[in-house]
């Protein structure tokens, strides 16, 4: 319970972290989640040392609450990808996802190089680390994060030239000859009378575009699941990101039971830390090189991006078979922890991509999408 606790946390808060991060924007919302992790990480800190209760549901709680304040963060950073860099999204969003596959890499090296005493592990100094850190990216995020400019981009089908498809009947040609020879000053008030307005042309063209746009494009929140693409996409990644938190929170259960007896905690610690070290990279060059592979592909072949999640979730399924039929050892392991870090790693690299492209072009219907993928 208390190893799933995070991932439980991320998942189940997304909707609301999604919420606060329309109707107080992304600043804010940061600025909320780095005092979450802070304090969060204080009261494990507490725990840790013995002046606070050790139960087992105030700290899956305390795991749960720094699941949220990672969500929160991933959905900030994502949506302000996907409202600021309209093309090549698959490289881009590929690119932001990536940085917690960096982010993995980066915090089990530091707890196995510098947090390892000779008992075993120094949890408390790399909990107050950790805190620090978390506390301190975030806070830096909420300075940055956001849209570059307010302003709205442009539609590309409003710059169309404007043709006059009727003619203007000025008048009849013997009215305009009469009129033409007696007052010059009648003709040209009446010309000008019957003539339409470029200016309200424009406004009345862009406007009429603007809303056929708007109801083209206009699907958020739930509405996505009523879409094949999305129903297709959310039913792969409950698949792929299901059975992927189940493996990655097992994996010192499984390096434990593969191992040969009476191995000590700290080559245990060793073993976990390398695998997730291996994982985190392989998890991150997948999420850049298949979110630019989708782009290249749709933009060649025509080809959509829903068929990379497809993949995914059908060689996930082929690998948790081999690795439960096929029980390898130690080193073995390590192929299929990298297997699983490509799939893992395409499925959060395109997914993200896939929700931006079927909502409306802006941060507030964006982020309530991104919301259901972190699901």
């Amino acid at each position: 319970m208390v190893s799933t606790a995070v991932f439980v946390g991320v998942s189940f808060s997304s909707p609301l972290c999604a919420w606060l991060a329309v109707y107080l924007g992304c600043r804010k919302t940061l600025v909320i989640s780095s005092f979450i992790s802070l304090s969060v990480m204080f009261l494990l800190v507490e725990t840790y040392i013995g002046y606070l209760s050790s139960n087992y549901i105030l700290c899956s709680f305390y795991l749960l609450c720094i699941g949220a304040a990672s969500a929160a963060s991933c959905l900030c950073a994502l949506d302000s990808q996907a409202y600021n860099f309209k093309s090549c999204q698959g490289l881009s969003l590929g690119i932001t996802s990536a940085s917690l596959g960096i982010s993995g890499l980066l915090f089990s090296q530091i707890n196995d190089k510098f947090f390892r005493s000779k008992d075993g592990d120094n949890t408390l100094g790399f909990l107050i680390f950790f805190g620090c850190t978390a506390t301190f990216v975030t806070l830096l995020g909420s300075f940055i994060l956001g849209p570059i400019s307010d302003t709205k981009h442009d539609h590309p089908s409003i710059r169309q030239p404007i043709t006059q498809t009727k003619p203007v009947n000025y008048a009849s040609t013997d009215d305009s000859i009469h009129s033409f020879s007696t007052s010059s000053t009648w003709y040209e008030s009446d010309s000008i009378d019957s003539k339409p307005s470029l200016s309200s042309n424009v406004i009345s063209g862009t406007n009429s575009i603007q809303i056929e746009d708007d109801a083209e494009m206009n699907i958020s929140g739930c509405a996505v699941l009523l879409t094949p693409i999305g129903f297709s996409l959310c039913l792969s990644l409950l698949v792929i990101l299901g059975l992927g938190y189940v493996y990655l929170t097992n994996i010192e259960s499984i390096l434990v039971s593969l191992s040969a007896d009476g191995i000590s905690p700290s080559e245990i610690q060793h073993l976990r830390n390398l695998h997730l070290s291996i994982f985190s990279v392989f998890n991150c060059l997948s999420r850049v090189l298949f979110g630019a592979l989708s782009d290249l592909i749709r933009e060649r072949a025509g080809i959509h991006r829903i068929w990379f999640i497809w993949f995914a979730a059908f060689s996930f399924m082929i690998t948790m078979v081999l690795l439960t039929v096929f029980a390898p050892d130690e080193k073995g392991l390590l192929v299929y922890s990298i297997v699983i870090a490509v799939i893992y790693g395409t499925s959060f690299g395109i997914g993200p991509v896939i929700i931006s492209e079927l909502v409306i072009k802006e941060a507030n219907y964006t982020t309530f999408c991104l919301a259901l993928f972190m699901k």
